[in-house]
């Protein structure tokens, strides 16, 4: 050994770097730890070069000669008192090249592992030559070099391991080794303050738990200093000068990322342990993120000014930026940074970020403000009025800004006034204050006339709105982003006020909103998936929106709306009707009568679905129904309503040019009207035109409400005689393909029941299994009807039973009808016998009928006698004797039955069994 340090006493953890230096060792010339000071990589090497106890080996420090011909000449010194040479031919004169090369040969001619320490110290140059020239021609010597700073040439990156600090659990080891008599508790505390680093531990137990000194950035420059303390506050990648990154970079203490240049993260704790001064950190932070492109930097840059008061600097950096930030996610945390600092300047920035959330806390911070002074940021505050529900006094302001307000406020507020006159049904008001409305940019004018588009739509003015419609994407396109984003969600609120569901989907794209959508253009995305069938996508927006509807009067009634609709097409069922009524009689929205019909509209198909017969609840007192979509809408539910309830006088005529959503509804309360009235050739033709409207404009709901209904006029022209399979079977299937595209359990039964009703065999087992469909009312409640049972139908399925009753019992004959409500039988011969204190063979009887008319003994002593097993020896002579009574009791001749008979193993029925309840046909 020369010049060899013993190594340290005591060694914890490290087991995965030991072996990777163990086998560089036996395989390669060269090995480099790298890493920050104090983390123990030459304790690291030494001890491992002591467990292989290795005969020949040198340990050398760059640190006494950091200069290059100085080191060179030093190193080769040690080298060659290693080798035993004479060493005159390290005089000086010789080039760097030539030292280098000399030095090798050196230990070549030893055979040792030579230990190189702290080779940071040199010139970084001169250390990569001599790295490639040992990695190159080195042999039989070894070396081992421990440096701070990471080995630049790739060819040297796979012969260097970085040393991380070392976890709490072997620091924590190696304190206990050192101190025994320490309790765990004080070591666990020493390993924490250790951050670390093996020798900040060991001095830690040395000094008795007092701070050791020992900075990790000691060997750094001042400004490379300021910037990782810098990088200690800040919580984005930032751009650094060329030569502090290059600095910083060599020592590992940085990593390199798209956006810029972050801490390390494997070494945070060890820099987190140095002295702070926190205000020259942000005063750096500040400097760094100012000079850093992205709204990830800009929104940091807010936030340091902010913990800085700098109140004007954050205006400024907000009047650049606060659109895109908002734009790109970050509305949310700006609105709760800016509480921190209270700033007249602040306060529009910050309703601007309430106004882009719409929802939440946002809107009841709004609420509970005083009007602001500011014009521009009182029309912000009253924009927020409006979703807040407070309708009446954002009115008020609105009205007032628009008519005295500064110029450059006024347009916008009569914009906002217009919108609220047209939501609480004063759309003749709103039309007239939009035409007379002078506009002086070309987003004005486009802001207003898709909000009179809108507007005349709901009148039902839809030629004139159409033709204003028409070109309004193309014309977005010309303005600029910020102004074309904005106007965007009002585009999309008029296409989707007048059904242009195509044009929609140009403008919003067909599959799922970007992270930073607006909660309020959540409204037309959300809308779009369900009309179109795109359930899971529903579902996932139904999500996005619901953290945002407590406030919100327009997102709850979107929340719920679109969950009324979806849930009663895929389900689940449960509570359906409770939240019918939730959005029916939701207080704050009687302020907007629009929305109100729509509200009971959507009530109403709830309870034509789930709880006939059906009622159409009244409006709250005094409101009057908006003219226009709303008046037709309301009108077409009312007469579907009043044509389930049984009245036959019932008619409804659709004005011309409606919207495709509002034109389908009315169509089908022209059917409705027509299958009351027993017109049902007339009401199959209405219901086919309206479904082509569907198909082709994309209605995926609407089409399957229309199959279905179209299901219903086909079944009762069947039973008039007309063949039944070559009516049903069709749009059964058609019922059951889209059944299966929107998911819908509800609908396939539906299907399923036609196309039982219609089948040349009705197996009154299915019949009883669809009597507890726990997916579809409409099929329950028929099933029950036709088993007999008393059950309460609407007219439809009233005729639907009754019909299909009448055409079963003219197909058929020699058919036994079981009542089970009454608990009795008629025979073919049409005798009828009471089993009202027969119940064993009631039960026997609804096993067989369970099973199609078949079941093993096994099944029947399970099913009639409720037993848990059956046993042959046990139960068969218990079965034998109920059969043998039944017999007694149900066939002609009992010695020759005709009924009851043997099948293998158990027993069949010998004739067709239909539920039904006597008295009336069978079933």
């Amino acid at each position: 050994m020369y010049h060899l340090p013993n190594p340290p006493e005591i060694f914890e953890g490290r087991t995965d770097e030991r072996a990777w230096l163990c086998g560089r060792l036996a395989q390669s010339p060269l090995s480099i730890l790298w890493g920050p000071l104090g983390l123990g990589k030459t304790g690291l090497a030494l001890r491992v070069v002591a467990d292989l106890r290795i005969p020949r080996a040198a340990y050398h420090s760059a640190l006494d000669t950091p200069e290059d011909t100085a080191f060179l000449m030093s190193f080769g010194w040690c080298l060659a008192g290693l080798a035993g040479e004479a060493v005159e031919w390290l005089a000086q004169g010789r080039s760097r090249a030539d030292l280098v090369m000399l030095t090798i040969e050196l230990a070549e001619r030893a055979g040792a592992v030579v230990l190189v320490d702290d080779l940071h110290a040199v010139d970084h140059d001169l250390t990569e030559r001599l790295l490639l020239s040992i990695s190159r021609y080195a042999r039989k010597s070894r070396f081992v070099v421990m440096t701070r700073t990471r080995p630049r040439h790739e060819e040297l990156a796979d012969k260097a391991l970085r040393i991380e600090p070392l976890p709490e659990e072997d620091l924590a080891r190696l304190v206990r080794r050192c101190a025994p008599l320490r309790g765990a508790s004080e070591a666990a505390a020493l390993a924490r303050e250790a951050m670390g680093s093996p020798f900040r531990a060991r001095r830690l137990v040395l000094s008795q738990g007092a701070d050791p000194g020992g900075s990790l950035l000691v060997d750094l420059g001042d400004e490379a200093k300021r910037v990782v303390q810098a990088l200690r506050v800040l919580r984005v990648a930032v751009a650094l000068p060329a030569h502090v990154a290059r600095e910083l970079d060599e020592r590992g203490l940085i990593r390199l990322t798209a956006g810029g240049v972050r801490l390390d993260d494997r070494l945070r704790s060890l820099v987190d342990a140095e002295p702070l001064d926190a205000a020259e950190a942000r005063r750096t932070a500040l400097s760094l993120v100012l000079h850093t492109e992205g709204l990830a930097a800009a929104f940091e840059a807010v936030r340091l000014a902010i913990e800085e008061g700098e109140a004007a600097l954050c205006a400024s950096l907000l009047d650049q930026h606060l659109f895109a930030l908002c734009a790109a996610g970050f509305a949310e945390g700006l609105f709760e940074l800016l509480a921190r600092l209270e700033s007249r300047a602040l306060l529009g920035h910050r309703l601007g970020c309430a106004d882009w959330i719409h929802g939440g806390a946002s809107l009841a911070w709004a609420a509970a403000l005083p009007a602001p002074a500011d014009p521009r940021v009182r029309l912000l505050w009253c924009r927020l009025l409006v979703h807040g529900g407070a309708v009446a006094q954002a009115r008020d302001t609105a009205r007032a800004l628009a008519e005295h307000g500064p110029v450059d406020v006024q347009t916008d507020a009569a914009l906002l006034l217009a919108d609220i006159l047209r939501h609480t049904a004063e759309v003749d008001a709103s039309v007239a204050l939009l035409e007379r409305l002078e506009v002086r940019t070309p987003s004005q004018r486009i802001d207003r006339d898709l909000r009179l588009a809108t507007a005349l739509m709901l009148r039902g003015d839809f030629a004139r709105a159409t033709d204003m419609l028409a070109s309004m994407p193309a014309e977005l396109e010309g303005l600029r982003v910020e102004e074309r984003r904005r106007l965007r969600a009002t585009l999309a609120s008029a296409l989707l006020a007048s059904s242009r569901f195509r044009e929609l989907e140009r403008v919003l794209g067909a599959g799922e909103p970007p992270a930073d959508c607006r909660p309020t253009e959540l409204f037309a995305h959300l809308a779009l998936a369900v009309e179109r069938g795109r359930f899971d996508l529903g579902r996932r927006l139904l999500d996005r929106v619901e953290p945002f509807v407590d406030e919100s009067v327009y997102l709850r009634f979107v929340h719920r709306y679109n969950t009324l609709r979806l849930r009663l097409f895929a389900g689940p069922g449960e509570g359906l009707e409770e939240l019918a009524r939730e959005l029916a009689f939701d207080a704050p929205l009687f302020k907007l009568p629009e929305l109100v019909v729509w509200s009971f509209c959507a009530k109403a198909a709830v309870d034509v679905t789930w709880a006939p017969p059906a009622t159409l609840a009244d409006l709250p007192t005094g409101m009057a129904v908006p003219e226009g979509t709303a008046r037709v809408l309301h009108e077409a539910w009312q007469v579907i309503v009043a044509a389930r309830r049984g009245a036959a006088t019932a008619s409804f005529t659709a004005p011309p040019d409606l919207p495709t959503d509002i034109g389908l509804v009315a169509g089908r309360a022209e059917a409705e009207a027509a299958i009351a009235r027993d017109e049902l050739d007339h009401a199959d033709g209405i219901v086919e035109a309206a479904l082509e409207l569907a198909r082709r404009e994309g209605f995926a709901i609407e089409e399957a409400n229309l199959l279905a209904l179209l299901l219903d006029v086909r079944l009762l022209r069947a039973a008039r005689g007309t063949s039944a399979r070559t009516l049903v079977e069709p749009i059964a299937r058609a019922l059951v393909q889209a059944a299966e595209r929107l998911g819908s359990a509800r609908l396939a039964a539906e299907a399923r029941l036609a196309t039982w009703l219609v089948s040349d065999r009705r197996d009154p087992a299915i019949l009883l299994s669809m009597a507890e469909d726990p997916a579809s009312p409409v099929v329950r409640r028929r099933a029950r009807g036709l088993l007999g049972r008393e059950v309460t139908l609407d007219a439809v399925d009233r005729r639907i039973v009754e019909r299909s009753a009448h055409a079963a019992a003219q197909r058929e004959e020699a058919v036994v009808v079981l009542d089970l409500e009454q608990r009795a039988l008629l025979l073919p011969s049409g005798k009828r016998v009471d089993l009202s204190s027969a119940d064993l063979h009631v039960r026997i009887l609804e096993v067989l009928v369970r099973g199609s008319g078949r079941a093993t003994k096994e099944d029947l002593v399970l099913g009639a006698w409720g037993l848990p097993s059956y046993h042959p020896h046990r139960d068969d002579k218990r079965l034998q004797v109920a059969v043998h009574r039944m017999r007694q009791v149900l066939e002609e001749n009992p010695k020759e039955p005709a009924l009851l008979l043997r099948d293998g193993d158990g027993y069949r029925l010998g004739a067709p069994v239909r539920l039904g309840r006597l008295g009336a046909s069978a079933m």
